[in-house]
């Protein structure tokens, strides 16, 4: 995701798309979220803490909804496919060992 207040240049695509998540599915999102936190602590990097969330959300929809949608289940497949997607670049630096920490 690109934003014109950086340039376009990569942007907040998945805090963005956290917010609109929350309201869908506010347990799964705001458990995601606490993945995200877990691997950022870990890690140091906010692409890991990203990628895992993302990849997690379907699995706690799944987990935690009751009654499963199929429909919001598919959105959040789909979603963690375009974070992977938007997150190639970031992907590349962390196997060559070359993604910058936060802290």
């Amino acid at each position: 995701m690109t934003t014109p207040f950086l340039h376009f240049k990569g942007g907040k695509g998945v805090a963005t798309g956290f917010g609109g998540i929350v309201a869908l599915m506010p347990i799964p999102a705001l458990s995601a979220f606490g993945v995200w936190i877990l691997l950022v602590g870990i890690t140091r990097k906010v692409s890991v803490g990203s990628l895992g969330a993302a990849l997690s959300l379907p699995v706690l929809y799944f987990y935690l909804s009751h009654p499963m949608i199929k429909s919001v289940f598919i959105v959040s497949i789909l979603l963690a496919i375009l974070v992977i997607i938007t997150h190639r670049k970031n992907i590349g630096r962390l196997i060559r060992g070359e993604e910058e920490p936060i802290f």
